[in-house]
């Protein structure tokens, strides 16, 4: 009995489909629609407010956006549009400035070179290390190293 489950168990593993693999991106997390009391406990938003945003991630409240030279932070209210949140120059820690709301909103130009943006040492993508190309070697061992993953859970599976 118990060598046909692990047959079936581990022809289910080989034959799976590649859009099952944890590899490949999950779907994209849905918010929920935003609950009638939810709203009605959002703060108001003043009249003269010349731009309003929604909250971050699944947030349900607007608030008004951020203008040039405001302070802002990973916590704060967003920047507007064409503005970017950036440590202010010469900050000698830019990532504590972020997330303490140190920052200030500044123009972005849309039209500037990625590489130049990205190289930008107080952008939060250089501050997390994502301004670094993909290096074709780490991704091989990636991949190298699920690979051993998969064979080593085959491996238990077999033995059971």
């Amino acid at each position: 009995m118990r060598r046909p489950c692990v047959f079936v168990l581990l022809v289910s593993v080989l034959v799976c489909p590649a859009d099952l693999s944890p590899v490949i991106g999950p779907e994209p997390i849905r918010c929920a629609p935003c609950s009638r009391e939810q709203l009605d406990a959002c703060p108001g938003v003043s009249s003269d407010c010349p731009e309003v945003l929604r909250e971050p991630g699944c947030g349900c409240c607007v608030s008004c956006a951020l203008k040039k030279g405001d302070s802002c932070g990973v916590y704060t209210a967003h920047c507007g549009t064409g503005l970017r949140c950036v440590p202010r120059p010469g900050d000698p820690r830019p990532l504590h400035a972020l997330t303490r709301g140190h920052a200030v909103c500044t123009e972005y130009d849309q039209t500037e070179d990625e590489s130049d943006v990205t190289s930008d040492q107080g952008s939060l993508h250089y501050l997390l290390g994502l301004n670094r190309p993909l290096d074709p070697q780490d991704a091989a061992e990636a991949q190298e190293s699920i690979k051993a993953r998969v064979n080593a859970i085959r491996k238990k599976l077999i033995q059971q």
